[in-house]
């Protein structure tokens, strides 16, 4: 016969998993205040040229803005800036931005050699119905490819491997 759990093991079990609620939930509040000061200290990477030898538009979420980056000439705008230094680069990306927003970025009557999209995590995190996303997709490329000859999509990688996860 199993002896029953008594009333002492049952306070350290409780106690035992409080503390580590009380710890996920430190943790968790952390991870969203340093998410919230990257995004406050983030700002999109540009470069404007008399004489440019190409035009890039960059249009999306924070991973085209270049949050988390140690700098915001570390983010992709700035990497391709190096790259390439007679490429201009319009950078209309913000952090936050779904695929919804992205028809926004993209208004304007300028042309430009090739639009980069780079957007998607945020739909993922916010759960959007597939059907509506596919519509914004479709919306955002159209617009795009009214821009420019060239269009590059990006999509966000494994969103499942951000370290707040």
């Amino acid at each position: 016969m199993a002896v029953p759990w008594r009333p002492l093991a049952w306070k350290a079990l409780l106690c035992g998993a409080a503390a580590l609620l009380l710890w996920t939930a430190g943790r968790t509040a952390w991870r969203l205040q340093v998410g919230a000061d990257l995004v406050r200290r983030s700002a999109p990477w540009q470069r404007s040229l008399a004489q440019p030898a190409l035009r890039l538009l960059i249009v999306g979420d924070s991973t085209a803005v270049g949050t988390g980056a140690s700098g915001s000439a570390s983010g992709l705008a700035g990497l391709l800036g190096q790259a390439f230094p007679r490429l201009l680069i319009e950078n209309r990306a913000r952090d936050g931005a779904t695929f919804a927003d992205l028809p926004a970025q993209l208004r304007g009557p300028a042309r430009f050699d090739l639009v980069l999209v780079m957007a998607g995590g945020n739909d993922v995190v916010r759960l959007r119905a597939l059907p509506a996303l596919r519509d914004d997709i479709d919306r955002v490329l159209a617009l795009a490819h009214a821009r420019a000859g060239q269009v590059v999509l990006m999509p966000a990688g494994n969103v499942g491997n951000a370290p707040f996860f």
